[in-house]
């Protein structure tokens, strides 16, 4: 029996990997349904996919045209991944991979920061489409979300809202 070699580029598409998925509307249109129901809609396909392929959930974030999404999967899984999860019709997704510990922490602010950014809030944990809302408050998800960085304490919370 012959063993199979394996590359140094084999092994790490099997090793995961953290991944900053981003996907929006055409033109930049707003979704053609109301936010509560995006929201919804969103968390359901995250439950469905996350029963059929292998990834870990860290962070996300439903603006009125796009998402953003910090997942850690293997490049098999993410292709996966990136195939089925398309809520709301969006197919042209995104992916950049994250590729230090520094630019995990800046990819996960940015995520969190989105509505910040637009306006819509005053502090990130107020978003009401966002994890970092529900869990912040201790509140369930229909899935685990495997938080890096614990945002458990109101020091965390001010530093993601600077």
């Amino acid at each position: 029996m012959q063993l199979k070699k394996f590359s140094n580029t084999s092994f790490q598409r099997l090793k995961p990997a953290y991944y900053h998925l981003t996907a929006r509307t055409a033109g930049d249109e707003y979704f053609s349904v109301p936010m509560p129901k995006a929201w919804e809609q969103c968390l359901g396909e995250l439950k469905r996919v996350g029963l059929e392929i292998r990834f870990d959930i860290i962070a996300f974030v439903l603006m009125n045209n796009h998402y953003h999404l910090l997942v850690k999967a293997n490049e098999s899984e993410l292709l996966k991944l990136m195939y089925e999860f398309k809520p709301l019709g969006l197919n042209h997704i995104k992916k950049d991979q994250v590729i230090s510990k520094r630019y995990l922490f800046h990819t996960y602010r940015y995520i969190y920061q989105n509505p910040l950014r637009a306006g819509l809030v005053k502090r990130i944990e107020d978003y009401p489409y966002s994890f970092l809302k529900h869990l912040s408050r201790g509140e369930k998800l229909p899935f685990h979300v495997h938080d890096r960085f614990g945002f458990k304490d109101e020091y965390v919370l001010r530093k993601l809202n600077s």
